[in-house]
């Protein structure tokens, strides 16, 4: 008796075994293709004043240590920004990824220590406190703020920033103050920055910033 023959199983086993072959090949060849990831932080100081027209001028020099010391509550974020992509408007609504680009650090974190040394620069390094406050420090006036937008603008032109914030008094009878900020900053295209979009944008998000800063001093110094 004749055995059937298994020949047709195994060429479609081969077929099966060279199309899977092909798939990973093509899978490889998208990835070598993609552009590698490279990161970008928000820098340790805003731009000179000079390349970033209109933006509120930082005070001229620290208060005077007998002033009431700020104490920085946790500053908030909304929770757009709690990712590494460098987000871009996309249409009337939409947002995108900067391509190949990333932050290094999260936003949550860089945001609130560079705001904090911004107003230490503005208003004396003693003047300014985070939490836990040190014992001994005494009376204080608690600063809230929160930012509520900042984000690039279309064709990464700058970037906007909104944020409310709340000033207390050192006396608990008085009711705190407040408002809104909404700032625009342009992107730097000249210098290091041409042909740098994410290097721009990043500039341009630590000009936006130290310009919130500078508005938040004043208003503590009145």
């Amino acid at each position: 008796m004749r055995l059937p023959s298994i020949r047709p199983a195994a060429r479609r086993g081969t077929r099966a075994h060279v199309a899977c072959v092909l798939l990973a090949a093509a899978a490889l060849a998208g990835c070598s293709a993609a552009p590698p990831l490279r990161w970008v932080q928000l820098p340790i100081d805003p731009s000179p004043p000079r390349s970033a027209p209109g933006l509120p001028a930082q005070a001229s020099e620290p208060a005077r240590g007998g002033a009431v010391p700020i104490h920085l509550m946790p500053v908030r974020l909304p929770e757009v920004l709690d990712r590494d992509e460098l987000l871009v408007p996309q249409g009337p609504a939409g947002l995108a990824p900067l391509s190949g680009w990333r932050w290094a650090e999260p936003l949550r974190e860089a945001v609130p220590r560079l705001l904090r040394d911004d107003l230490a620069r503005a208003l004396g390094e003693s003047r300014v406190w985070t939490s836990p406050l040190p014992a001994g420090l005494g009376r204080v006036q608690p600063l809230r703020v929160e930012v509520v937008l900042m984000q690039a603008e279309p064709q990464a032109r700058g970037v906007r920033l909104r944020a409310r914030w709340s000033l207390g008094d050192a006396t608990p009878d008085r009711a705190p103050r407040g408002g809104v900020f909404d700032l625009s900053v342009p992107s730097r295209t000249e210098g290091a920055f041409a042909g740098e979009p994410a290097q721009a944008l990043a500039q341009a998000h630590r000009d936006a910033l130290a310009a919130l800063a500078a508005a938040l001093a004043d208003e503590v110094g009145r």
